[in-house]
């Protein structure tokens, strides 16, 4: 039975047999490795972990002994401890552990009587032959998961920077009790002047929701982004949350373009921090300005809170992350009044993040039109040559545009779905196609499209007579004010976007003509 027992063990937790020579030891061989330092070319250089069966059951039976013995009554204490071992190639390779200290219920730590033991336990089993240095650390994670805390990825940090090749590893004594296999991960931090790929995803594992929100509060206590104007660089949104977003900024349009004026519309954002990234994982609807702002009332106040409370019966804990509203015809930016806001927002409740959406350029086009945004505190000077893309602005806002375009910055903003959002974007495609296939982009946008020709055509006008001032004063010696190229080189990209939408329009009715229509 205990030879059944072992087996099965080894089976679960991918324990393969190795030859003896892993063991050896080559110091020549590993001091060149050291010196070369391949790692540093190759921020993801490791790959695998190789951790010997005995140094295994080592870290699993110290992690053990930090559960409780009482379970509910006594808390589950964190545990940490050393690995010694070797490099090779892309492995490293875990020959022995050995524990450390024993933490409390939310981190541990190392003191000084710690560090003098680490320092005493390598001398005492270099006298004996055992002279693998260390590669790592491990500690336990008791019933919340493996991964890396915001205070395991700086002690990671540290230790990458100072004394690498290091690995981190977590262990889930709970987890490894309830299922039987070893609940264990081998991680290594990026450096901090790179990019992981923005498709990077791990396997799903359980987190508990008190973990989650412990991560979150620490990041919120620690306040990074006040260290750093530009912190946040990227924006994340829902699917849905998008949806949500669009239609409520599509429904303060007016129905009949021309007659009744459209209108700005106001909404706020629930999420969460990851990294120099805000996730928006849920958007609700709060309030509809006039023609030219938004602004929530009392009664908009109180609407928040009973929503958030709401939500948060039901499951849904997330803060509010953010803001967001709508231009209807005139782009994705701050206006003053915007900038204020969000300046006010940023020093009362930080984390907090402006998001516009332009429902009419996002019908004519079939794009959606957004941007996130975030102010420069008072006392920061953004760099002079801080420029945004192109995007097209109303003659009568380019004024209110350029005035306030230093005072805050773009982010960069991705739009994710999970499963679920694929199954309700179904459901709604099921239920509108027809719709969507019957309507005429061009139709729809009809009073919008003018306006832009008119605008456009408004703007062409001043430059040409700007043109032929400057010659008139040339002809005359003298020397006269010339349109900017970088202001025509605007108008021809003004003209392109608007022909562009239009020759879209035309094309898809085309499109749906021969497949639909055809006798």
């Amino acid at each position: 039975m205990a030879d059944i027992a072992r087996t099965q063990w080894e089976i679960e937790n991918n324990v393969s047999l190795e030859a003896d020579t892993i063991y050896q030891y080559d110091e020549a061989e590993q001091d060149a490795l050291r010196q070369a330092e391949p790692w540093k070319k190759d921020p993801k250089y490791f790959k695998k972990v190789k951790i010997s069966g005995i140094s295994l059951l080592k870290m699993v039976l110290h992690a053990r002994a930090g559960c409780s013995e009482v379970p509910g009554k006594d808390p589950d204490y964190e545990v940490m401890g050393l690995l010694q071992g070797k490099i090779d190639g892309d492995t490293i390779v875990v020959m022995d552990s050995f524990p450390v200290c024993q933490g409390n219920e939310v981190r541990v730590n190392a003191g000084v009587a710690d560090f003098e033991f680490m320092v005493q336990y390598t001398e005492s089993v270099g006298r004996v032959g055992k002279e693998e240095p260390a590669v790592g650390w491990y500690h336990s994670h008791p019933g919340y998961g493996v991964w890396l805390s915001g205070i395991d990825v700086k002690t990671q940090t540290e230790n990458q920077t100072y004394q690498d090749p290091w690995i981190a590893i977590v262990v889930d004594p709970k987890q490894t009790m309830s299922t039987g296999k070893v609940e264990i991960g081998a991680f290594r931090v990026f450096p901090k002047d790179y990019t992981p790929p923005a498709d990077q995803s791990s396997e799903w594992q359980y987190i508990p929701k008190d973990r989650i929100e412990a991560e979150q509060d620490a990041l919120r206590q620690a306040e990074p982004w006040k260290k750093d104007p530009k912190y946040f660089k990227k924006v994340k949104i829902s699917g849905i949350s998008l949806l949500k977003m669009v239609l409520h900024a599509r429904a303060g349009c007016s129905e009949v373009p021309g007659k009744d004026p459209d209108y700005e519309v106001m909404g706020l954002l629930q999420g969460k921090i990851d990294g120099d990234t805000i996730v928006v994982m849920d958007s609700f609807p709060v309030c509809q300005g006039n023609e030219v702002r938004v602004n929530a009332g009392v009664a908009d106040f109180e609407f928040m809170v009973q929503y958030t409370e709401s939500v948060g019966r039901v499951g849904k804990e997330e803060p509010a992350v953010g803001w967001y509203h709508s231009h209807p015809g005139y782009g994705v930016w701050l206006s003053g009044i915007d900038v204020k806001t969000q300046t006010e927002n940023q020093t009362y409740q930080d984390p907090w993040i402006a998001i516009v959406v332009d429902p009419k350029q996002t019908m004519s086009t079939g794009k959606v039109e957004i941007g996130a945004f975030r102010v420069f505190p008072k006392d920061y000077t953004p760099p002079a040559d801080q420029s945004s893309e192109w995007q097209y602005i109303p003659k009568d806002r380019i004024e209110e545009f350029g005035v306030h375009a230093s005072s805050y910055y773009p982010l960069e903003c991705s739009v994710f779905k999970s499963s679920l959002d694929s199954s309700l974007f179904r459901q709604l495609w099921t239920k509108y196609w027809v719709k969507t296939l019957t309507s005429s982009s061009n139709i729809a946008t009809l009073d919008y499209s003018s306006k832009l020709i008119e605008d456009l055509a408004s703007k062409l006008e001043k430059a040409e007579r700007e043109i032929s001032t400057t010659r008139s004063i040339s002809v005359m010696g003298g020397g006269g004010k010339k349109p900017k190229e970088k202001e025509i080189s605007k108008l021809t990209k003004d003209s392109a976007t608007i022909t562009v939408s239009q020759l879209n329009g035309v094309m898809n009715q085309v499109i749906k003509q021969s497949l639909f229509n055809t006798q």
